[in-house]
């Protein structure tokens, strides 16, 4: 998909370029925050890991006719605390270099 704003394009093919990262999404439990990390997944602007309750994020994917294949799911309780804790483990084990928050709250 190609945007309007010139910055923002280059923005997006500089990311594309930079694409071996691993983006850990933290507790991705509402519609908003699912899309968007599958978004980046589609777009090949990192490999995305969604760290949170499987088997909820299933649920709002198959609710939203979300296509999981091209991400990978570290299933956690359905707690947001805990995907949080999981998810820095992650990036402590060099698993994963960029953290997104997903729908957990900010604090």
């Amino acid at each position: 998909m190609s945007h309007a704003y010139l910055y923002l394009n280059q923005l997006i093919d500089r990311a594309t370029r930079q694409a071996d990262q691993v983006l850990a999404v933290v507790y991705p439990c509402e519609t908003v925050a699912l899309r968007a990390s599958l978004d980046v997944a589609r777009r090949n602007l990192a490999r995305v890991i969604l760290v949170g309750p499987a088997s909820r994020i299933a649920a709002l994917a198959g609710a939203d006719g979300a296509d999981l294949s091209e991400v990978e799911i570290v299933d956690t309780p359905d707690d947001p605390v805990t995907a949080a804790r999981v998810a820095a483990a992650l990036v402590a084990e060099g698993r994963v270099q960029i953290l997104m928050k997903g729908s957990l709250h900010t604090d």
